[in-house]
């Protein structure tokens, strides 16, 4: 072999390195973005599924009646509406069958924000004093939980006063939907 030959093979060689080194970093930029396409497709599935979950609970959203609707804003109303609370517990005490002898509201607060409506939930304070029966006051919490509105009895304390008359002390909360 001659001398033009060895180095025309060593400079093959060398250009083969310079191709291989100079174009490396490239290949690992072409490899790095084919796995962010990968992960990006993924993603893009996954979100694709979710708009498909969205959408069916839309749908069933949007197929509840309109009765069946205003029943869940009795339940649970947009704003604390401490009067007419107050009406319902008059209600309901002459229902139950109780002499209602104080009730009082106190500060609404927010509770809990739901992320994905963007609302906020609250609960208004509730006390109530009440004269009645062992079995009235039993009838009264009764027409109490089926009533509409979402209270939620979180004490109840009571003393004798007569025979078969006690002081029942309530505290409450009644719930609501608060703003978006």
């Amino acid at each position: 072999m001659t001398s033009r030959s060895i180095l025309g093979i060593a400079l093959i060689i060398v250009a083969v390195g310079i191709a291989i080194a100079g174009t490396k970093p490239f290949w690992e930029d072409s490899q790095a973005l084919v796995s962010r396409k990968t992960e990006l497709n993924k993603t893009l599935s996954e979100i694709q599924e979710m708009r498909k979950l969205y959408n069916g609970i839309l749908e069933k959203y949007k197929s509840i009646p309109e009765e069946d609707m205003a029943r869940l804003n009795q339940m649970l109303p947009d704003s604390p509406e401490g009067a007419l609370l107050l009406v319902n517990v008059e209600n309901i005490s002459k229902v139950g069958g109780v002499k209602l002898q104080n009730i009082s509201l106190g500060a609404s607060s927010a509770n809990v924000a739901d992320s994905g409506s963007g609302r906020n939930y609250g609960a208004i304070s509730v006390s109530i004093s009440i004269t009645a029966s062992y079995e009235s006051f039993k009838n009264f919490l009764r027409v109490l939980e089926e009533s509409r509105r979402l209270i939620d009895v979180d004490q109840i304390a009571f003393s004798s006063s007569k025979i078969n008359s006690y002081q029942f002390s309530i505290q409450a909360a009644a719930h609501f939907k608060g703003k978006k």
